[in-house]
Parts: structure tokens; sequence; C-alpha cells
């Protein structure tokens, strides 16, 4: 079987799966509520809408609470991936099909990608809103955007690492907690180390110094290649676990 072929059948038994489910609409429906409320608080606080204005008191602190909140959701989005089919014995059956362990993991990591993208998507809906008092700045906004999905990859990454290494649920979800809290404190660990060259190496490893050019509307190449990596490594050693079992 070809390499996308698989890939794309295993995806749209997922994600047919995951749209058929009600915790879908919960997601999509919880997600909004909160990133909604944060939008509507920053724009009543806003006296004067200007393109300034509405990029620093309006959009910047709604795409952070986006972040902060995808922190949380990604390990629940990617904690079923494989502990489900740990628990209901059919990991072995996938193993044993025509798909390579790269297509099990590249088709369970892109459904997990449109799940979170769907998830976000509502909130498409702010700048829409934004544009009715003037706002044009959509440079901006799409490097804010891509920001977000950059990170995204990020957390999912980690969140089907930890799915991969355990059997339950709540396990996978704190493992891929503390992975990302470790990977973002390293940047305050980096402030507090005396060696320049290392307390440099720390803040870059940190993921959230990797949003801030997007915040600002540029698009470092630095900050491409950290996620890029950061994406490849949890997915390289993810695969390798699951060549193993195979």
């Amino acid at each position: 079987m070809k390499l996308s072929q698989g890939i794309l059948i295993l995806s749209k038994k997922e994600i047919k799966g995951w749209l058929s489910s009600p915790s879908m609409y919960i997601f999509v429906a919880t997600f909004s509520f909160v990133i909604g409320g944060v939008f509507y608080n920053n724009l009543l606080q806003t006296a004067e809408l200007t393109n300034r204005t509405v990029v620093d008191n309006i959009l910047a602190p709604t795409f952070s609470s986006i972040n902060f909140l995808l922190v949380f959701y990604a390990p629940i989005l990617t904690m079923g991936a494989f502990v489900k089919e740990k628990q209901e014995h059919t990991l072995d059956l996938l193993m044993l099909s025509n798909l390579s362990s790269t297509q099990i993991f590249l088709g369970k990591f892109i459904s997990a990608i449109v799940k979170g993208i769907f998830i976000i998507a509502p909130t498409i809906v702010f700048p829409i809103i934004l544009s009715f008092s003037g706002f044009e700045d959509w440079m901006m906004l799409l490097t804010n955007y891509l920001g977000i999905f950059g990170l995204l990859l990020c957390y999912l990454s980690v969140g089907m690492f930890a799915s991969v290494l355990t059997r339950s649920y709540v396990v996978a979800i704190i493992l891929s907690f503390v992975i990302l809290i470790s990977f973002f404190i390293l940047f305050t660990t980096g402030t507090v180390v005396t060696s320049d060259i290392f307390s440099q190496l720390l803040r870059y490893m940190s993921i959230g110094q990797h949003i801030v050019y997007f915040a600002r509307g540029a698009i470092a190449s630095f900050d491409v290649i950290y996620i890029i990596s950061f994406v490849t490594y949890f997915s390289y050693v993810s695969i390798r676990i699951l060549g193993v079992r195979k």
C-alpha cells in the first residue's frame, strides 16, 4: 500500500469516528465559550478601536489565551490516539496490517491536527467582527494564526508521544502536560543561568519563546526551524517505539 494512501485511509477513519462523538462538540463549545469571553472582555476594555489598539489590546491577549488553552486541549485530543487501541486490543491488529509504523503514526497525527484546526476555526469570527470597526492588519492576523498552528503541531506531537508510551488516558495527559510545561519553563531557567551560551540555548529550546515574532507580524527562520525540529523529533521517536512493537 502506498504511503499516502495508507495515511489517508487511517486519517479518514479517525476523523469520522471523532465527528460522530459528542465529545467533539463539547470540545468546540467549551473552547469557543472561553476564548469568546476573553475576546469580548478585551473588546469592552478597549476605548478606541484603531489598528494599533486592536492588535495590542484585543488580538494579542486573545491569541495568547488560545495558545494557553491549547496546552491543555492538545493532550486531551491525543490521549486516545494509541491508548484506546491498546485498551481495546486493536493496536496489535493494526500493527499486523499492511500499514507501516510511519503510516499508522502519521494517519493518527494528521487526524489530531484536523481536530485541533476544527476547534480553533470558530475564532475566525473575531477578526470578521473587528473588520467592521476598520481593522485592516490582515498580515498580523495571518502570522498570529501561523504561530498558533506551529505551536499546536508541537503540542500534538508531544501528546502523540505520550499516548504511544502508556495504556492509561490519565497518564498520557499528565505526561504530555509535564513535558510541555518543562519546555515552557526552560526560558525562566535560562534567565537565571550565568553562562551566556547555555542561557541562550535554554531560551531557544523554550516553546513559548517561538511565538513572539509571529505575534509581532514576522516569520523568523529560527522559529520555523525549531517547530519543524521539535515535531520531527517527537514524531520520529514515537514511530521508532511503534516499530519496536511491530
